[in-house]
């Protein structure tokens, strides 16, 4: 059989394994349904036949259909186009991906099963339900596996495609454009937001922003429950508005504040990655994602205190990679520095899990540029950040007053692991746990008011116990892991699934475009929008929600798959020796882990700063790429004693074959580097985008 017949038919089963997982239905199927079904379907009153002597692969199929309902008509066109997708991708070899994307392809398929099967059922069951459910699950998995495995091949192919070299721009926006292109990005950027701000004019505002302005106009006990410097902007703010005459004034300039500061911020993103020596095709990309994806929109027209942190974090990240792959312009900089240490400052103060990702990246630059130069400063840096960040809050709680928020917020995961122990294991709970629990939580509320995506109904029956009270708890809470560990698990899993799965538990615009009456009333606020009839506020909320089920495009609205993708990109950086793009992603990294530990699943607020750094993320792989292509190109260039301009081509030949000469014959073999060997023959062709020579001896060189 000829390969290609092979790769076809290897494509059609593989679009009929992914089909079939994209079809499935998340329910456990149930035997007697299934046995109804056949009875009805094959006319059992008429035919006479004996259901009961019937073969019990016959109710197994019937099954199968409870849990893969599509219909024939659709099968085919939904096999076909996947299959020649997937044939598309496999004929990329020498960007397939191998051991470590196999074994994330493998972890995604089993976290997206399971969280499906978390979202639909609230439990495990459509997996481990029963020995079919395992078969119908695993089945899924592999479906999951097997597209993400391609999606990844198809990216690496796309990244590794050379690039020419760009045009003049034509253009009177092209070259405007390129004059200044973090300046022309920015006012893009603004001008598609305008819309969202004048729609929802003054601004929607946020549950906890609304408990912010209270306790700053003096309608709550002021606490650092939330930062006490973003307390401070939401209530200054509202209460310059107020002084002019307006609440809803108040609330406009903390809009225009987070407008101004993340347009200017993500149009440099745009600039810096025409610094990198990425195409004017990828910047435009780039002021695309910020401008046209409806997540900032609905953020930028929100007073929440995630939105204008994001544009602060954005640039700390920003000037990161900077510093990292352009050290010799920070060098003796004692302003840069000194901005730079002001601005990790700013993302310790506005969130308080900022400096967990702050410190570490300072460090880890640090101890990553090869130059001594720089690390005594990074090192005053990353001291001048903790120094700030705790002088602050020292200075506030002890000065000022203010006392720290209660510890239950970072507690979230373990109480909703108790209250799902509750209410599905209450009768294995002694009394002695009984009593250390509702020292720490009121027992007898917990089973009713626990929401697997949601720390409140638990959080608010939390009793501030000692520190001893605290501590029998966490003992006893480790005890029980022991009795029930799958119920750990699950809770767990139910709280965190949407960080890491591209399954959706929530919309983007929940709780973020609306403006809540009761905490007006409670706090006595005047903010109303000005669009009363709210015509045009369900008409762009129902235009957000079509952007969301959008085949593919609607994916960049999802958390899981922005963070997957992150992911995978890193994985490409690690293979390329990227190592200056280490502490960027060690941030983002603990970032995310304090994401998963928060107290409500799938909330893009909390995971928005990652968001705004993924197109960095992908600049960053790209100039990679061209960097290697031309550490490629150069060694090619040294070996056949040429100079680099006088070489006119250089490509990849293969990344999973090399070829060696014996006399007039070529031998290939698996090779398990990412080393490449071209074929030496007489006459023989590298190439490379416009690069080519011609060479006669083997050469090698990395990628």
């Amino acid at each position: 059989m000829k390969q290609k017949t092979k790769d076809i038919i290897g494509a059609l089963l593989l679009g009929l394994l992914c089909t079939l997982a994209l079809s499935a239905v998340i329910t456990v199927a149930d035997t007697e349904t299934a046995r109804t079904d056949l009875m009805i379907g094959m006319q059992y009153e008429t035919t006479g036949l004996d259901l009961d002597a019937a073969p019990g692969l016959l109710a197994g199929l019937v099954k199968l259909h409870q849990n893969f309902p599509l219909d024939a008509w659709a099968w085919g066109p939904a096999v076909a186009g996947l299959a020649a997708l997937l044939y598309w991708v496999r004929r990329q070899r020498t960007a397939k991906p191998r051991c470590a994307e196999l074994v994330l392809s493998i972890v995604f398929g089993v976290a997206e099963v399971l969280g499906l099967s978390i979202c639909k059922l609230g439990s495990w069951a459509f997996v481990f339900k029963n020995p079919y459910q395992v078969f119908v699950g695993a089945v899924c998995m592999a479906g999951y596996g097997v597209l993400f495995y391609h999606a990844v091949w198809g990216l690496y192919a796309l990244l590794g495609r050379p690039g020419g070299a760009e045009a003049e721009p034509e253009t009177r926006f092209a070259r405007r454009f390129a004059r200044a292109p973090g300046r022309t990005s920015s006012l893009l950027i603004g001008a598609a937001w305008l819309p969202w701000v004048a729609v929802f004019w003054p601004g929607s505002v946020d549950w906890d922003s609304w408990g912010q302005i209270s306790q700053v106009i003096g309608k709550q006990e002021m606490t650092a429950h939330h930062t006490v410097l973003s307390t401070w902007l939401h209530g200054w703010l509202f209460q310059l508005g107020r002084i002019l005459g307006s609440d809803n004034l108040g609330v406009f300039f903390y809009i225009v504040l987070q407008f101004i500061v993340c347009a200017w911020v993500f149009g440099q993103v745009a600039a810096f990655a025409g610094k990198l020596g990425c195409s004017r095709r990828v910047q435009y990309a780039v002021t695309a994602f910020f401008a046209l994806n409806p997540i900032w929109g609905v953020f930028i027209q929100t007073q929440v205190k995630d939105t204008l942190y994001t544009g602060l974090f954005v640039l700390f990240v920003l000037k990161t990679a900077d510093l990292l792959l352009f050290p010799q312009e920070w060098q003796g900089s004692r302003k840069r520095l000194a901005a730079y240490a002001v601005l990790g400052i700013l993302c310790c103060l506005l969130r308080k899990n900022g400096i967990y990702a702050v410190v570490p990246m300072v460090l880890a630059s640090a101890l990553v540029l090869t130059g001594k130069q720089l690390r005594k400063p990074l090192l005053a840096v990353m001291l001048a950040v903790v120094i700030g960040s705790f002088g602050f809050d020292v200075f506030t709680e002890k000065v000022l007053d203010i006392p720290a928020g209660s510890v239950g917020e970072a507690l979230s995961v373990p109480m909703q692991q108790t209250a799902r122990y509750v209410r599905d294991f209450g009768y294995d709970v002694t009394d002695d746990e009984k009593a250390v629990i509702n020292e720490v939580l009121d027992y007898d509320s917990l089973a009713q008011s626990y929401m697997p995506e949601l720390s409140d109904g638990v959080k608010q029956y939390y009793k501030n116990p000692s520190k001893g009270g605290l501590a029998r708890y966490m003992l006893t809470w480790a005890k029980m892991f022991f009795k029930h560990p799958v119920c750990y698990f699950e809770a767990l899993h139910a709280n965190s699934h949407g960080y890491y799965t591209i399954t959706k538990c929530r919309a983007i615009n929940d709780y973020y475009t609306f403006n809540n009456d009761t905490c007006m009333q409670m706090f006595e606020m005047d903010v109303h929008y000005l669009d009363k009839s709210g015509y045009l506020r369900y008409a762009f909320v129902q235009a957000l929600s079509a952007f969301e089920k959008l085949p593919l495009v609607g994916l960049i609205t999802s958390i899981g798959f922005m963070a997957w993708l992150t992911a995978v990109l890193g994985v490409w950086l690690a293979r390329r020796k990227a190592k200056q793009t280490l502490p960027i992603f060690i941030g983002l990294g603990i970032f995310w882990l304090t994401c998963i530990a928060s107290p409500v699943n799938d909330c893009m607020r909390y995971f928005l700063p990652i968001a705004g750094c993924l197109p960095l993320i992908f600049c960053l792989a790209l100039y990679f790429c061209k960097k290697n292509a031309e550490k490629s190109a150069a060694a090619i260039a040294q070996a056949y004693g040429k100079p680099l301009g006088a070489v006119k081509n250089v490509s990849e030949i293969s990344r999973n074959y090399y070829y060696m000469n014996t006399d007039s014959n070529a031998k290939s073999s698996m090779m398990a580097t990412e080393d490449a060997v071209a074929d030496g023959g007489l006459g023989t062709t590298i190439s490379y985008g416009k690069i080519e020579i011609t060479a006669n001896i083997s050469v090698t060189y990395g990628f």
